[in-house]
């Protein structure tokens, strides 16, 4: 039986993909060099470093808030109001939050929202449901809590607040952590390669790479501590001439990577014959 190791540096640098030609900014394509001729049948791959940029937004895109008179999202008074997505601390984000109409945030000093209107006769405000949820939204809410679904099918995080002498509090603590792992999915590295809990479905989750001990802004470099639990056995061998990835969150959505950050991935692979 043949054997023949080699190491291979793989970078979003040297991607010809999809986010210098299109909106979607998590999915690249890896092309080695035309030296890399001993890359041409590879039957293992072994992670020895992953270097991941940790820039990615702890509020992402799509968070809305809308108030409304009558208790009904599909009829505003106010908004949508659209929040930015980006990277957020408690004080930054009650700026952001700020912009929308008749209705003032705060925190408790424990960690949890406050809202508040300078409606007499009482308000109800709306939130897109995930981000509620991350800022303490309750999951069996009762009232004055409430998730409604508006007529395009979107879910919303509701309170009524009876009246502008009322302080309703969010009862869960804000979780503004941000990601604390991402994955690496390629269908000719890792076919159907984990199932995931959300949905019972495989995913092709070739690498992942854990953020929770880097700050945002900073860079993750990931050794994989036990070698056979994270090398990859190819039952088929494959050309590694062109290897596309999608970078995901730990729930299979895809994560933006901007064209200034990059990923590094230093990888032992092997050609091993088949029998």
């Amino acid at each position: 039986m043949g054997d023949d190791s080699k190491f291979v540096l793989l970078s979003t640098r040297h991607a010809t993909d999809s986010r210098k030609t299109s909106t979607n900014k998590s999915k690249f394509e890896i092309t080695p060099g035309p030296n890399i001729t001993f890359a041409k049948k590879v039957s293992w791959i072994t992670p020895v470093q992953i270097c991941v940029p940790n820039i990615f937004p702890n509020i992402k895109s799509g968070t809305k808030v809308l108030t409304s008179f009558t208790d009904d999202p599909d009829a505003p008074t106010e908004g949508p109001t659209a929040v930015p997505s980006g990277f957020y601390n408690e004080e930054t984000l009650l700026t952001a939050l700020a912009v929308v109409p008749n209705i003032t945030y705060g925190t408790d000093g424990n960690g949890r929202l406050t809202i508040t209107t300078s409606v007499v006769g009482g308000i109800s405000h709306y939130m897109t449901l995930e981000t509620a949820y991350q800022l303490g939204f309750p999951s069996n809410p009762s009232a004055p809590f409430s998730i409604v679904t508006d007529a395009s099918g979107t879910r919303w995080a509701a309170t009524r607040i009876a009246d502008n002498t009322t302080v309703v509090t969010w009862p869960g603590i804000w979780n503004l952590g941000g990601e604390k792992m991402v994955c690496l999915s390629s269908t000719k590295l890792s076919h159907s390669g984990i199932f995931h809990g959300k949905d019972g479905l495989q995913y092709d989750v070739a690498f992942t790479v854990p953020l929770h001990d880097t700050s945002y802004g900073n860079t993750a470099c990931y050794q994989p501590g036990d070698d056979k639990l994270a090398s990859i056995y190819l039952p088929s061998e494959i050309q590694f001439d062109r290897i596309q990835f999608d970078l995901l969150d730990s729930e299979m959505n895809p994560l933006e990577l901007p064209f200034n950050y990059h990923i590094d991935m230093f990888c032992k692979i092997k050609h091993e014959e088949h029998t």
